[in-house]
């Protein structure tokens, strides 16, 4: 082939991929998102995304422990996420977010949009999960490193549950709260060490975090704000800390982000909808019982003016 050919071949191929590339059809944002600049982290998808990356995971993770120094987390491994339990029947759980630190400490990031029976017991059950399955983990590595006397027969990890709850929790008073074992004899005393400290619970509500912008001082205050109000940011807000910045880039809605904006619009409408149905329902029993009520009042004031006509000597027939 000649250069002149050579050369256009190119032209042709750059005008054909030109027309290929006009021919596709441009990037729409979906209805439920229009005037969105940010998706919301609060939902399965785009939580999971947002921590699928090490550095803000163990940003966030050192931030809601208020770890500082040679305290903080270095380094951490994501470990499977699926769980089976159950004995009279078989349930699949799947932790939003399950890592291990470099000292074996374990760690499960949950982010929860609504309450729900029994709630707490799910909190304890999956910890419980957790514990059993970290403290077999731990002793293969053990065994697989031929250290079968560093470690005892029954000691297990630290195990650190965190919830992050979009609702308001019954009984809290704060946006944050932790649970750990303690003896009861020391209730009150708020001193008190628990009698175990491997196995820790922390509850974060947003809807409790009432901080704005600019009363921002900590990490963990920085990752809860960005949580809560990210939905509803038009633009970056101007933290010190780049991680937030690229925390928000990472969620923008955009072309690049189109599979990830399909299964965070699918959660979106699955909820919507199931909102709109418990609200249809709410109303129907409410019209019913309103209809009930009258009927059963006419039939109480039917009864009423029986008893007074019998008491007044009119005969029952």
């Amino acid at each position: 082939m000649t250069t002149k050919s050579k050369e256009t071949n190119q032209k042709t191929n750059t005008c054909q991929n030109g027309n290929e590339f006009q021919n596709q059809e441009p990037f729409q944002v979906p209805e439920i998102l229009k005037g969105k600049t940010f998706l919301d982290p609060t939902y399965d998808s785009s939580f999971k995304e947002l921590f699928s990356d090490k550095k803000m995971l163990i940003h966030f993770l050192n931030g809601i422990l208020h770890l500082e120094g040679n305290k903080c987390i270095t380094e951490i491994e994501y470990r499977d996420t699926s769980y089976t339990f159950g004995i009279h029947y078989s349930k699949l759980v799947r932790f939003d977010v399950r890592v291990v630190t470099k000292d074996e400490k374990t760690f499960d990031i949950e982010m929860q949009r609504a309450t729900h029976s029994d709630f707490e017991d799910r909190a304890v059950l999956y910890s419980s999960m957790l514990t059993v399955s970290a403290k077999i983990d731990l002793d293969q590595n053990v065994l697989n490193l031929k250290r079968t006397k560093e470690i005892g027969r029954y000691e297990i990890p630290q195990i650190i549950s965190i919830w992050i709850c979009n609702f308001n929790r019954v009984g809290s008073k704060s946006f944050r709260e932790e649970w750990g074992l303690y003896r009861k004899s020391d209730i009150g005393n708020s001193a008190a060490l628990p009698v175990n400290d491997k196995i820790k619970y922390i509850f974060i509500e947003l809807p409790k975090f009432k901080k704005a912008f600019d009363e921002l001082k900590t990490a963990e205050e920085c990752w809860l704000y960005l949580l809560k109000n990210m939905p509803e940011e038009q633009k970056t807000p101007e933290f010190k800390d780049t991680i937030f910045e690229e925390a928000y880039e990472k969620l923008r809605i955009r072309a690049e982000s189109s599979d990830l904006i399909a299964k965070v619009v699918t959660e979106m409408i699955t909820e919507a909808e199931i909102e709109c149905r418990l609200d249809d329902s709410y109303k129907e029993g409410i019209e019913k019982g309103i209809e009930q009520g009258i009927e059963k009042g006419a039939l109480s004031a039917k009864r009423e003016m029986a008893k007074g006509l019998r008491d007044a000597g009119v005969t029952i027939s």
